[in-house]
C-alpha cells in the first residue's frame, strides 16, 4: 500500500510481547527426526494422540498444556530448570497428571538422531515423537530497528527508565513491557504516569540519573542471580511498581483486596494445578473485610 509519513510530538508503543515465539536450540536438532511446535500455535491436544511428547518449559503454559496433552498422549515429559512449586522438583521419576502419565525432567542436553532425548542428568528418553516449546516470547520492535532508541539484549529491552521511557528519547513510551503481571491495571498506571510526564506535570530526573537508576536495577537483579532474560518479570512486585507510578502521577494505590485475591489465586495454582480454576474465591467485599 501507499506509504504515509506523519509527525507526532509523542508516541506510545503498545505492540505487546506475545507474538514472537522464542524456542531454545539444542545440539542435534538438525538430525533429530521428530516434530516440533510452540505453545503460541497450540490449539488442541488432539494432534498428540498416542505420541510421546516432551514439553519444554514449566511456567503457566507448560504446566497447563502438559496436563491437557497428557489426556491424549501416551506419555508426557515436562522439562524445566525450575518449577512454580519448588516441591515439584523433588518428585524424581514419579508421575502425575489426570492420567498419571506426566514425568518431570531436568533441562535437555541434546537430541539424538535415533529420536531419543538426553537430559542434563544423563537420563535418556527414547522414541520421542514431538517437542512442544512452552518457552515464552521475545521482544521485538521491527519499526524501530534502525532508530537506535532501544536494543533487545537477551530479551531485556534496554535502556528503559521504569521499564517505560528511553532516557535519550522520553517522547516515546513502551507500554506493557513487564511480564507475569495483571496487565490492565498496570497499563492504566503506566499510561497515566507517561501522560503526566508529557503534560509537564511530572518532572523526569536527568538523563544520567535515569541511566543510573536502570543500571542499579540491573546490578540488583544480577546480585540476586536473576538471569537478564527475566529482567522485566515482576510477579508480586508489580503492586509496588504500579503504586510507585501512581504516587508520582496522582493515581490510586492498589486496593488491599486485589493483592489478597492475587496471592490466593497464585497459591491455589501452585497447590491445586489441575483444579485451581474451579476453586471459588471470596467476594471483593469479603476480602475488604478481612483486610481491615
Amino acid at each position: 500500500g501507499e506509504e504515509v509519513r506523519e509527525e507526532f510530538d509523542v508516541v506510545m508503543v503498545c505492540n505487546g510481547h506475545y507474538s514472537e515465539p522464542w524456542s531454545a536450540t539444542f545440539e542435534g536438532s538438525d538430525t533429530w527426526p521428530g516434530s516440533t511446535s510452540h505453545s503460541h500455535n497450540y490449539r488442541s491436544p488432539a494432534p498428540f494422540a498416542n505420541k510421546r511428547v516432551v514439553v519444554i518449559g514449566a511456567s503457566a503454559s507448560g504446566e497447563d498444556i502438559s496436563r491437557e496433552v497428557s489426556g491424549q498422549a501416551t506419555q508426557v515429559f515436562l522439562s524445566a530448570r525450575s518449577w512454580q512449586n519448588p516441591a515439584w522438583g523433588g518428585e524424581g521419576g514419579s508421575t502425575f497428571g489426570p492420567k498419571n502419565n506426566i514425568e518431570r525432567k531436568v533441562p535437555i542436553r541434546r537430541l539424538l538422531a535415533d529420536g531419543s532425548v538426553e537430559f542434563e542428568d544423563g537420563s535418556v528418553v527414547e522414541k520421542v515423537d514431538h517437542l512442544l516449546f512452552c518457552t515464552g516470547y521475545r521482544y521485538r520492535f521491527p519499526f524501530l530497528e534502525h532508530e537506535n532508541i532501544v536494543t533487545v539484549q537477551d530479551n531485556a529491552v534496554m535502556p528503559l527508565f521504569k521499564h517505560l521511557l528511553p532516557p535519550e528519547a522520553a517522547s516515546i513510551a513502551f507500554i506493557g513491557i513487564p511480564s507475569k503481571v495483571i496487565p490492565f491495571p498496570q497499563f492504566e498506571a503506566q499510561t497515566r504516569y507517561v501522560s503526566q510526564v508529557w503534560a509537564g506535570n511530572v518532572q523526569l530526573p536527568s538523563k544520567s540519573s535515569m541511566l543510573q537508576s536502570i543500571q542499579e536495577e540491573v546490578e540488583q537483579k544480577r546480585s540476586a542471580r536473576i538471569p537478564q532474560k527475566y529482567f522485566h518479570v515482576q510477579g508480586g512486585a508489580m503492586f509496588a511498581y504500579n503504586d510507585q507510578l501512581s504516587a508520582l502521577s496522582g493515581g490510586p494505590m492498589t486496593p488491599a483486596w486485589r493483592i489478597l485475591m492475587h496471592n490466593q489465586c497464585s497459591s491455589n495454582k501452585r497447590t491445586y494445578p489441575e483444579t485451581y480454576r474451579d476453586i471459588a474465591l471470596p467476594t471483593v467485599e469479603e476480602y475488604k473485610r478481612s483486610s481491615n
